[in-house]
Parts: structure tokens; sequence; C-alpha cells
């Protein structure tokens, strides 16, 4: 039997394993943007297609959503609609996949093979070696990327048609000033957001949430059980450095997702005696990866590289010109501050 026939179920097998032990390729950074993305009430509803281009080297998704309908198709009399009509069907965006993370390429011996596999923590130990440290920084870096995105495509404040940041105060004397909060949820209502709000952000923001015991919601894997509060609050390390400092990321549920493509799937999904094209599922995010594992016979070495092929997708502005909704998309960028 392929020694890949093997291995890959073995390393899918301990990944799953070893959730909630305490081993250090657990350890994850918190990477709230990427994590608010993945949240359930955040995919809901998500049904991206994928389109083949048929040339085997770009992949892309087709989104569809309803437009908005504006005030000025309201009409006053039951008989205007005979007058005159205007078309309504869903508005379509293709979404090209053309971002990708991922580790560098790892090599290991068949006699480092031998003293790895062998049977109790040794396994552990090529699980971890292999690939939970890699994934790990993978993800930290499509988190950032993430934040990225949104920086470039945050939506206006409400009768603003701007994108610039609003400062908010939330602590008074080194109390939490709810009322300062207020102004956000106030302007969330405005925009029309829907449900409760996703709050990514660290420092000023992070300290407030646990300040008011408004839960986290990544404190420990994603679980919006925990938020009792008037949002789902997901802290991200580097919210500080790619937003701002004490800046924080205010969306409403559905419209930014993570989008992927995986390369190794249908007829690329293969596996011979010495080469295995795969995917292996991250068992603490859940999110899918491509692993490519190929055999030198001589030099008796295998080689493998993992990695992600993503991109995001943020719902456009939908408003008129002119209107007090001009610019706005759901999202909302805000700079937390403190009064002493």
């Amino acid at each position: 039997m392929a020694f890949t026939d093997v291995i890959c179920p073995l390393l899918q097998e301990d990944m799953a394993g070893v959730v909630g032990r305490n081993y250090a390729a657990l350890n994850r950074q918190q990477t709230g943007m990427l994590d608010a993305l993945r949240s359930p009430l955040n995919t809901e509803g998500l049904m991206p297609i994928p389109i083949d281009l048929g040339d085997g080297k770009r992949k892309r998704v087709q989104v569809y959503y309803v437009p908005a309908t504006p005030a000025a198709q309201v009409v006053s009399t039951p008989a205007a609609h005979c007058s005159s009509q205007t078309k309504q069907e869903p508005e379509e965006v293709l979404v090209e996949i053309d971002d990708y993370r991922g580790s560098v390429g790892r090599v290991l011996t068949t006699a480092e093979l031998q003293t790895l596999c062998t049977p109790g923590l040794d396994r552990d130990r090529l699980r971890q070696t292999m690939l939970l440290q890699d994934i790990r920084a993978i993800n930290v870096a499509v988190n950032q990327a993430a934040l990225t995105f949104l920086v470039a495509n945050f939506g206006s404040h409400f009768a603003a048609n701007s994108p610039a940041t609003v400062n908010v105060n939330l602590f008074n004397n080194n109390l939490p000033d709810t009322f300062g909060f207020s102004s956000v949820l106030e302007e969330y209502s405005d925009i029309e957001g829907v449900n409760r709000p996703l709050v990514v952000g660290a420092g000023l923001s992070s300290q407030f949430f646990r300040s008011m015991s408004w839960g986290c919601c990544n404190d420990g894997g994603i679980d919006l059980s925990v938020a009792n509060g008037e949002a789902y609050f997901f802290r991200d390390k580097d919210a500080n450095t790619i937003l701002g400092a004490n800046q924080f990321a205010v969306m409403s549920p559905g419209v930014m997702h993570l989008l992927q493509w995986k390369a190794n799937s249908g007829i690329f999904m293969e596996t011979g005696d010495t080469f295995a094209h795969t995917r292996i599922m991250d068992p603490i995010t859940g999110l899918e990866y491509d692993v490519d594992i190929v055999y030198d016979p001589c030099i008796k070495q295998w080689t493998w590289a993992v990695g992600m092929h993503f991109s995001f997708f943020i719902m456009p502005d939908q408003w008129p010109a002119g209107s007090d909704m001009e610019g706005v998309n759901g999202t909302l960028r805000f700079t937390a501050t403190a009064t002493p």
C-alpha cells in the first residue's frame, strides 16, 4: 500500500484527536476578522457557485444578491404600477479567487520518518511538525489579508458619504462608557444593520467588552453563545496594526465573506505510490487546506506543502447618490477613545 494512502488519513485522525490537549501547536493567535467571517451568523444562507473557466489557471465564484429597493420605487397610489414598471432582478458578481497563502516547502527523510512514525507521542509530534504550526501561521496571514481588504472597502457612515473613522468614547474615568457605545449601535441601526453587529478589534474595544462582561466570541474557538451584550465581539491581535490604533470594525452579518477554491478536488485530488494531492481540515477552525506530498526515491526524501487559495467578497453600495445611505455597505469604522 502506498505510504500516502496511510499517512494522510492518520494525520487527519491525529489532528482531530488532539483537540483540547495542551500542545504548543494548538496555541492560536486570535484571528478575529477571520473568525467573524467564518461564524455561523455570517455564513448563514451563503451559497457561492464555483465557475470553472476551463483554463486551469484561474477560478471564480459567482455571488448572487437581491439589491435594495430605493425610496423612489415606492408609489402612493394603487394604479401607479400600471403606468410604469421597473425590473427587479438579482445582481450577480464574479469574484476571482486570486490570492494564496501557504507554507514553504517542507522536507522529511525516510530515516526521520522511521523515527517519528512510531506508536505513542511520536505520531503527535509528526502532526505538529508537519501541519498544525504551518496552518496556524497561514490562518494569521489570511486574517491579515482580510483586515487589509476591509480597510480598502469600508462603507460610509450614515448621512456622511464617507468611510472615515468616527471617534467613540468607551471609557470615562477608567469605567466603561455604555452611553458612548450606544452611539455605535444607533448608527448601526441607521444603516439598517441586521441582527446584532459583528465587532472586530483590540485595545480599548477589547477592554470595553471585557469590562462589561459581554463575552468574546473567539476566546476559545468560535462560540456566539458567550455573547450576552449588544454585539458579537471578536478579538483580533492584528487590528491595532492594520486598522489603526484602537480602531475597530462593525459589520452587519452577511455583508463580507471568505471564499475559497480547493485546488485538490475532484479528479485533481489523487494519490499514488510516491505522491498525494489531497486536502486536510484544521480540527480547530474547520477550514480546509490543500496538501501536496511528493517522494523522491533517489534521495529517500518526502517533500510537501500546505496552503489555501482564497478571496473576499463584500456587498457593494446599493443606495442612490445623494441619499443619506449613499456609500453604505454594512461596514463601519470607529476609533475607541478614553476620557481620563
